[in-house]
């Protein structure tokens, strides 16, 4: 069984953007330096760390249903893209090499922790479409 999930979002400033997400507001925006209001993380930034929140709720849910003892679950996730590919069509606009460390105490052993860090990126669906991307489709339409 599929469950939807729907966010809706809107430009409110320059660069800002306003995000309604599960009864939450998650604002994007570029640094000050950059041009922007600085009112939040930008868009990549958003991603990274959706990758952190999935992991940490799926490992919590798995430590539970697994009796997998965990202590603390602590998680870093670095990214490389081009700000260029904005602007430069002939680059491409992705971010390459996402680097996902995550830490784990507990009294199991590095090799049991291992494979309980390969069941989390099994059930995570932010890190699982990242490494087998699905098609998204774009419907436009004009506000008269």
């Amino acid at each position: 069984m599929k469950v939807e999930v729907s966010v809706r979002g809107r430009l409110i400033g320059k660069y800002t953007v306003e995000v309604e997400a599960a009864g939450h507001r998650i604002f994007y925006d570029i640094p000050k330096e950059k041009g922007g209001d600085g009112k939040g993380p930008t868009p990549v930034h958003g991603l990274l760390s959706s990758i952190i929140g999935c992991i940490g709720i799926i490992g919590r849910t798995l430590a539970e249903a697994m009796g997998f003892p965990i202590e603390e679950l602590n998680v870093e996730v670095r990214g490389w893209y081009n700000p260029a590919a904005v602007r430069d069509r002939s680059l491409e606009a992705t971010v390459n090499d996402i680097e996902v460390i995550v830490r784990i105490k507990s009294p199991k052993s590095k090799e049991e922790i291992e494979k309980f860090v390969e069941e989390i990126r099994r059930a995570c669906f932010i890190e699982q479409t990242i490494e087998k991307p699905r098609d998204v489709r774009f419907i436009v339409e004009k506000i008269e």
